[in-house]
């Protein structure tokens, strides 16, 4: 059978799903390196991935890193359809 790709939606979700239980095991610090590293591994392949790895650079906080996500998925979204 065919396999289906993951839709831009799927995709969104899944990260914010896995960033979420990150921050809620984590202790701050390590939420913060583990945080920027599975950005790091998602983005590669999308478009303007890198812009979303530089732009998590000087996130303060990992709350912030899941507004990053949401921010760049409403951007990609319309401009992918």
């Amino acid at each position: 059978g065919e396999v289906r790709q993951p839709s831009w939606e799927d995709r969104r979700r899944l990260i914010l799903d896995h960033f979420r239980t990150v921050i809620d095991r984590e202790e701050r610090k390590m939420a913060m390196f583990k945080l920027k590293t599975f950005t790091g591994l998602y983005s590669k392949g999308l478009p303007d991935g890198l812009a979303l790895r530089r732009r998590i650079q000087s996130l303060p906080h990992p709350e912030s890193f899941v507004e990053a996500i949401e921010r760049f998925f409403e951007e990609l979204i319309p401009r992918a359809a």
